[in-house]
């Protein structure tokens, strides 16, 4: 993970929500990426922004862009690409009665 790179690429408010994610769960802001959750949100945030700046800057196909992306930030394409996969089918995903008691969604 290139965590300063990911650093500049996110936005003033994506910067405050991560100072506010890091004080709802109680951890100092600079140890935000030892919390797995926060990493991968914030990974995903930079690896879409820093696709899209290679997309328009280098003039590549946006998949292109992608996996450029990825390898700048230390991550192998397929990796972030299947992560993003997951959460857009569980997003989309009807809700169903959860079986497991510590899932505080249900």
């Amino acid at each position: 993970m290139n965590r300063p790179l990911i650093e500049s690429l996110l936005t003033a408010p994506e910067r405050k929500l991560r100072r506010q994610m890091c004080a709802l769960v109680g951890i100092v802001e600079d140890r935000w990426a030892v919390v797995w959750p926060l990493r991968q949100l914030f990974e995903m945030r930079a690896w879409w922004r820093l696709g899209e700046r290679v997309h328009i800057e280098q003039g590549v196909p946006m998949d292109e862009g992608l996996k450029l992306a990825a390898r700048l930030l230390g991550r192998k394409p397929r990796t972030l690409a299947r992560r993003l996969r997951r959460w857009l089918e569980a997003a989309e995903r009807p809700r169903t009665k959860c079986h497991r008691r510590r899932n505080s969604d249900c």
